[in-house]
């Protein structure tokens, strides 16, 4: 009996002890594979996360890196395309102001010049009649008054002549002068 006990009893300590065993093992095994997979996911997880978020920051930063350039070349662009306009504008403004300008000058000073002429020509003009009446009125003078002198001298010397003879008796009277005789 005590055998048969004793066999009874290891049997039951191997199978208990196998038991054990195994469940240790099992509960083991699992923990193990439970902790493996929670680590496995957790790391593909992070890594998952990571990944999307990084490529979602990388996408943020590109569209805002490209937002920002195209602003700043929008805005540069402008920026040029503004001082070109008023460089432009400024260049055309002076230039027809200069052209503007000479062709003021050039019509002022062609006025000057034909007023200029034109007071000169109208002076001379004025002066070559004033002197041309003058020199007609001074030959009209002088011709009226040479006439008039040789006149009164040639009536004056009749006169003379006339009262001469008859003074003298030569036979010369009033009476046979007539107009003929004057000459």
């Amino acid at each position: 009996m005590i055998e048969w006990d004793s066999l009874w009893a290891n049997l039951a300590m191997k199978a208990w002890d196998s038991l054990l065993i195994n469940q240790t093992l099992m509960i083991w095994d699992s923990l193990w594979a439970n902790l493996a997979m929670k680590a496995w996911d957790s790391l593909l997880t992070n890594q998952t996360l990571m990944t999307w978020d990084s490529l979602w920051a990388n996408l943020a930063m590109m569209a805002w890196d490209s937002l920002l350039t195209n602003q700043i070349m929008m805005a540069w662009d402008s920026l040029w395309a503004d001082q070109a306009m008023k460089a432009w504008d400024s260049l055309m403004t002076n230039q027809t102001m200069m052209a503007w300008d000479s062709h003021l000058t050039n019509q002022t000073m062609a006025g000057d010049k034909l007023w200029t002429n034109q007071a000169l020509m109208t002076w001379d003009s004025f002066r070559t009649n004033q002197k041309m009446t003058g020199d007609k009125l001074w030959t009209n003078q002088t011709l009226m008054a040479w006439d008039s002198l040789w006149t009164n001298q040639t009536i004056m010397a009749w006169d003379i002549l006339k009262t001469n003879k008859k003074n003298d008796g030569t036979g010369l009277s009033s009476d046979k002068l007539n107009n003929d005789d004057i000459g």
